[in-house]
């Protein structure tokens, strides 16, 4: 929480697995909890990258803060 920085108000948390039974994924659900008691909730979004070994360019990260309007986003991955 103290690296946060105060302008962000939204988080996007992308994370390599993908748990098909579960509410979250586990840094997604991981980053939900740090923010469950905290007097500034940002929007936290959640994703996934890179599954079946596929790789991540930098233009599919960048799309992300494009295609959602991410704004003063801290991207979490």
């Amino acid at each position: 929480m103290a690296v946060r920085p105060k302008s962000a108000k939204n988080i996007c948390v992308l994370d390599r697995t993908k748990e098909h039974s579960a509410n979250g994924d586990p840094l997604y659900m991981d980053v939900v909890e740090v923010f469950r008691d905290c007097p500034y909730k940002p929007n936290i979004l959640g994703g996934r990258y890179g599954l079946s070994s596929k790789a991540t360019t930098p233009a599919q990260i960048i799309s992300i803060f494009n295609n959602r309007g991410l704004v003063g986003c801290v991207l979490a991955a």
